[in-house]
């Protein structure tokens, strides 16, 4: 409703309502000299209670109230109560302006804000936390305090790179051209973070510019994410066919953290061996492997890798043999995961596999439920690169199922199917739209 000031959006609400002061009075247990000064804008500093009681009685949006009181409240407490028991509800908006308000009423600015901020920091909600470090890092911006800022946005960018890495990398790389005003831990973590992120949505180039910025800087501490940056790093390289250097960084990052005895470099090394076209030394080493995995999202590369390098060699049969491990696939995927999306990644990665495996073995609608299957996980998480890949196989095998000379001429890819994979298209693209 267009009420001005708080009095005016009360007088509207109990005219609507068609009660009296009285019945106020009555309902609030609120005397009528307190109701009227209210409704009569003769209240400087309302209470909260005071006002809630009323706006309950009259059933008024509490974030309608807060709109009308947040302006007039000179007391900073008052406004911390009222910032605290909207948080969940209030618009960015309608934040901003009880940020500002909390911060220019006290005594220093600096100290508002960072009280802002370590609420934010405290609240249990995790969407009310993204929101509020979303509006106090404009703040900060305005005040020129641009640690808060940083600070603001390092905690905004992981908590939304955890909800939905589709639509989050933007933030990633907007908190690179701050990193400088980051504590050191804080912008090593950052750079892994978005350089690892990039990995995911298969930049590796890009990924590799913000590794690198921890990799190849020898002044930079060693510290758990830099570690990890090594392992990203390298497998980028391999991913674009720098076969030689990956091998340089992969040996540089076992020497450097005594990581030779390590899954991650047996299984590297044996990745690096097969894109060698080394097929048979690589098999044994993943295979030696699978004779005593580990319940991690390594377990379902090497997979993955294995059954590539039996199509690859021919061995076909052998690939099919690697189902027998789907009901562990299965636990590591139903496990908390607290790293990031990698067990849907390479899950859906399996499936794409799979589904080729199916169709060379002639199991033509065993290998489209796979192919949808992976499409189906790609496009929940956003990842449109992989999507396309698996939607593009689909539809190679069926141009090969259509026009194969030992193959039975018809499509695989039925009306249903061509339904599931049109949803599953504008799904993608809806969560693409942004950020990407």
């Amino acid at each position: 409703m267009n009420s001005s000031t708080l009095g005016q959006l009360i007088h509207t609400y109990r005219k609507k309502c068609g009660k009296s002061i009285a019945d106020l009075k009555k309902e609030t247990n609120i005397s009528e000299k307190v109701l009227r000064r209210l409704e009569s804008d003769l209240t400087n500093q309302p209470k909260l209670e005071t006002i809630e009681k009323v706006a309950k009685s009259l059933v008024i949006p509490f974030t309608e109230v807060v709109e009308k009181v947040v302006p007039i409240q000179k007391n900073q407490e008052r406004v911390r109560e009222i910032l605290f028991r909207i948080l969940p509800e209030a618009s960015e908006n309608l934040l901003s302006d009880i940020v500002h308000q909390y911060v220019t009423v006290g005594q220093d600015i600096k100290k508002g804000l960072i009280d802002v901020f370590n609420i934010a920091k405290e609240t249990n909600s995790i969407s009310s936390a993204e929101k509020l470090y979303s509006v106090l890092g404009k703040h900060a911006m305005s005040y020129q305090e641009c640690g808060i800022m940083a600070s603001c946005m390092f905690y905004e960018y992981m908590i939304a790179r955890d909800r939905d890495i589709s639509k989050s990398y933007y933030l990633g790389k907007r908190l690179i051209e701050v990193s400088n005003f980051l504590n050191d831990d804080q912008k090593i973590e950052a750079y892994y973070k978005v350089g690892v992120h990039a990995l995911i949505l298969k930049k590796p180039y890009e990924s590799n510019e913000f590794l690198g910025k921890i990799v190849l800087d020898n002044t930079i501490k060693d510290t758990i994410f830099k570690e990890k940056a090594y392992h990203a790093f390298y497998n980028n390289l391999i991913d674009i066919g720098d076969i030689d250097r990956a091998d340089k960084y992969l040996e540089e990052y076992a020497l450097k953290y005594d990581k030779y005895e390590s899954n991650y470099y047996k299984i590297d090394k044996a990745i690096i061996y097969a894109r060698r076209n080394n097929i048979d030394k690589a098999i044994t080493l993943l295979e030696k492997y699978l004779e005593n995995y580990e319940f991690h999202h390594n377990t379902i590369v090497v997979i993955n890798e294995l059954m590539q390098l039996y199509i690859k060699s021919n061995r076909i049969h052998e690939a099919r043999k690697m189902y027998c491990f789907e009901e562990l696939v299965v636990k590591i995927l139903e496990r908390k995961n607290l790293k990031g999306p990698f067990n849907d990644l390479y899950y859906g990665l399996y499936l794409r596999i799979k589904g080729r495996v199916e169709f060379l073995l002639g199991e033509v609608k065993s290998s489209v439920k796979a192919l949808l299957g992976s499409m189906r996980i790609f496009a929940k998480l956003g990842l449109r690169q992989e999507f396309l890949e698996s939607m593009e196989l689909l539809y190679k095998l069926n141009a090969t199922q259509v026009t194969g000379l030992y193959t039975s001429g018809k499509s695989m890819i039925d009306i249903d199917s061509q339904l599931v994979i049109s949803d599953l298209l504008n799904m993608v693209i809806q969560k693409g739209k942004r950020g990407l």
